[in-house]
């Protein structure tokens, strides 16, 4: 079943006629752009700069379409992002991408590791695809769930909260897909 998940996805982003065709390298560089800037700095878990991700992506789930909410998480400043396109299923399909990175170089320091390809990538990745399919004419069978997990980077905190709370039963949800370091900005 997971090869034919993986094919099928390969054949549907490799074909002409694609809706994936239809995501450009501007609309990623823009996300990119953003949450990898030095105002959100570093997007540490916790930080400013991560709250300010949170929002930056709830407002682009909003923006297409999608139902959103925040799972919160163990602390405050721990929340994952959640966009819910529905499906006239009871089946769940997740696609995933974290959004925090390593912050700064050190307390004080002026020094960003600004986090473009680790993993702002995915997350522009995640707000795209998000945007297609949200785009469709045809209902979807399953509904998809795209999910910013905070705190990969310190222990893979985001996902672990949601296996152990998950928002649908984790017996429908047939698939996660997981979007991490998709591309590099010079690269578009």
């Amino acid at each position: 079943m997971n090869h034919f998940l993986f094919l099928g996805l390969t054949a549907i982003l490799l074909s002409r006629g694609s809706l994936f065709a239809n995501i450009l390298p501007s609309d990623l560089r823009a996300h990119v752009d953003f949450l990898a800037s030095d105002e959100l700095e570093g997007r540490a878990t916790p930080s400013k700069g991560l709250t300010s991700a949170a929002a930056y992506i709830a407002a682009q789930f909003r923006r297409v379409g999608l139902t959103t909410q925040f799972q919160q998480g163990d602390k405050p400043d721990h929340r994952n992002v959640v966009g819910i396109l529905p499906g006239s299923g009871q089946q769940y399909l997740l696609i995933s991408a974290h959004y925090d990175h390593i912050g700064l170089a050190k307390e004080g320091s002026d020094l960003v590791y600004n986090g473009a390809n680790d993993n702002a990538s995915g997350v522009a990745s995640l707000i795209e695809i998000a945007r297609l399919l949200a785009s469709r004419r045809k209902p979807l069978r399953r509904t998809l769930v795209f999910i910013a997990f905070y705190g990969e980077e310190k222990g893979l905190l985001g996902s672990r909260f949601y296996a152990a709370h998950p928002l649908y039963p984790l017996a429908s949800t047939i698939a996660l897909i997981n979007l991490e370091q998709t591309g590099r900005t010079d690269d578009l």
